[in-house]
């Protein structure tokens, strides 16, 4: 199920339906669209060594175009609206009719085109995403650590994006004390806190890196080990010490 195979789209919460418009293939033949996001290698080279030191790969948000056919004769007011619809400053979500679960966060950019014959055509763009990648739609679970033993519980967590999930974590702490979160199938790495309250809210969300508690006068980055929690595609086998409720918020990364 790809882009250009969809026949609908839902941009920045509007149905393509409602604004009249088809997201069409114009070209003869198969389907051309992105696979992989664009990727650029940085490396030195150093003067009498002909093989360049590698240093990173980045990654390049994806890039993709499309045509949308209007279904019915149009007018300037209709084009206007469609304009208003689009022209926006910021990535908005984007969904395409066959995959409804795979969300693009884009905006419109460089040239666009309108086609046509007075009164009836279609627009070509192209959008650009804010990632190499889109999201799946957001997803919670909860879990009652209240009464958890000295040794800890395991519980599994399935990642079924393509790369690692770095959730938020809503984190209740049951009783004065420490919280550990192992990953056993990520090399045993564990997510810690030392000295929380009896009663305290921590909020930590692993992909921005920050940490709040609804402790006044209270910052707990002192109290973490640095060590966020990444949960590796398939499945993650962990381990909680410590008393406590979490609530886990996630979405998957996909990139087809």
């Amino acid at each position: 199920m790809t882009i250009k195979s969809s026949l609908y789209f839902m941009f920045n919460g509007i149905n393509s339906q409602d604004m009249g418009i088809l997201n069409v293939n114009v070209s003869q033949g198969m389907y051309e669209e992105p696979f992989l996001a664009s990727r650029t290698i940085h490396e030195v080279k150093i003067r009498g060594n002909d093989k360049p030191y590698y240093q990173y790969t980045e990654l390049s948000p994806i890039e993709f175009s499309v045509s949308f056919a209007l279904q019915d004769s149009f007018d300037q007011t209709k084009l206007r609206q469609i304009a208003r619809w689009l022209n926006v400053s910021y990535f908005c979500p984007l969904v395409f009719s066959d995959d409804p679960d795979k969300i693009y966060f884009a905006m419109p950019v460089n040239d666009s085109s309108l086609i046509h014959t007075g009164t009836n055509g279609y627009i070509n763009l192209k959008f650009r995403t804010n990632a190499p990648y889109a999201y799946s739609p957001s997803y919670t679970q909860t879990y009652d650590f209240s009464s958890n033993v000295a040794g800890g519980t395991l519980f599994q967590f399935t990642n079924n994006g393509d790369l690692s999930v770095f959730p938020k974590l809503y984190i209740q702490k049951v009783g004065d004390g420490d919280i550990s979160i192992f990953n056993y199938s990520n090399g045993g790495i564990e997510f810690k806190f030392t000295g929380l309250l009896n009663g305290e809210n921590l909020f930590v969300d692993s992909t921005r890196q920050y940490i709040s508690t609804d402790q006044n006068n209270l910052y707990r980055y002192s109290n973490f080990n640095n060590n966020w929690l990444e949960l590796l595609y398939g499945v993650n086998n962990l381990n909680v010490v410590g008393n406590c409720k979490l609530k886990f918020v996630w979405e998957y990364r996909i990139l087809q």
